[in-house]
């Protein structure tokens, strides 16, 4: 849950007339930073996984402000790979601060993701943004309004018998119950060194719906983050002790259903092979085998479907 708190700065007023915001001499400009921060997944599992950060600096005011702009988690290092700073710098990797000193004009934003690797270990971690005046204007500029300056989220991170979620760059594995989900292309044509898909992983169950002729087995359920820019190609390693569609038999049972709410109704439809010439954005089956105990189903599938009437979450 986002949580708001007060930084309250006492900021010593001079009437010499200088510095930024300064409407003549003797005169003090009131000021209105903010700052918002949002973070996802808001669990973390296994531990180890990657959580993203969306922090925003505004300027609410009505003068330029030289502004104080810091984003800081307090543990696990930086992934400079997955994150987007712009022009801010990375005051230190362990744990992550990042620092975006300048003037900011009135109604402007500064928006920045930060991507931080959760430690190997059970905590939770807390990612503060605090935006504030620069004290070398605190003579002509004081924030009226310091119950903005600072906002924290926090992220739970764990090993979670029931869930995975983290968010997952490309050449990376996600798994949950025997399942693995990589990530084979996540860059979806548009800078693909800032790119990572967020997912989430667990059971979905039958729930008596209808696979072909018998009822639908428990499956896995794929959740993806709605970013359009973070989205991208996976493959989809499914080990079932029993195939999904509980026939009778491997010659019965080798198909894999894929379940979409459409309208608030399941929709249950066999999943296709790939084709040689293939619609990328399209769930398809890749090969399916017996490996020891397991059917292992290899799916190709996109992180959102558009047709999807809850985007980016499809059940398997």
């Amino acid at each position: 849950m986002r949580v708001k708190f007060s930084i309250f700065v006492a900021l010593l007023m001079a009437a010499t007339g200088l510095g930024l915001g300064a409407t003549g001499a003797g005169a003090v400009t009131a000021a209105d930073l903010q700052s918002t921060v949002t973070g996802e997944p808001l669990e973390v599992s296994p531990v180890g996984g990657i959580a993203l950060y969306s922090v925003t600096f505004t300027n609410n005011g009505l003068a330029p402000v030289l502004a104080q702009l810091t984003d800081e988690t307090d543990g696990g290092t930086f992934e400079p790979g997955l994150s987007d700073i712009g022009t801010c710098t990375v005051e230190q990797t362990a744990p992550p601060v990042i620092n975006c000193d300048r003037v900011l004009s009135p109604g402007v934003s500064v928006q920045i993701e930060v991507a931080v690797r959760t430690p190997s270990m059970g905590t939770t971690l807390r990612n503060t943004a605090t935006a504030l005046v620069d004290p070398s204007v605190a003579t002509t500029v004081i924030d009226d309004k310091p119950g903005n300056n600072s906002e924290y989220v926090d992220t739970k991170v764990f090993n979670n018998p029931d869930s995975s979620s983290a968010l997952v760059k490309q050449g990376e594995t996600l798994e949950f119950g025997g399942n693995k989900v990589k990530v084979t292309s996540a860059s979806d044509g548009v800078s693909p060194a800032l790119k990572g898909i967020q997912i989430t992983l667990n059971k979905a169950f039958g729930n008596g719906d209808v696979c072909g002729t018998t009822y639908c087995g428990d499956g896995l359920h794929l959740g993806y983050g709605t970013d359009p820019d973070r989205q991208g190609m996976l493959q989809v390693e499914l080990n079932f002790l029993t195939d999904p569609c509980r026939g009778k038999g491997a010659a019965k049972c080798s198909a894999i259903y894929e379940r979409k709410i459409k309208n608030g109704f399941p929709t249950v439809t066999e999943v296709p092979p790939c084709l040689t010439t293939p619609d990328l954005k399209k769930t398809c089956v890749i090969s399916v085998g017996k490996v020891g105990p397991y059917f292992r189903h290899l799916v190709r599938q996109y992180s959102v479907d558009p047709q999807l009437l809850q985007a980016g979450t499809l059940e398997l």
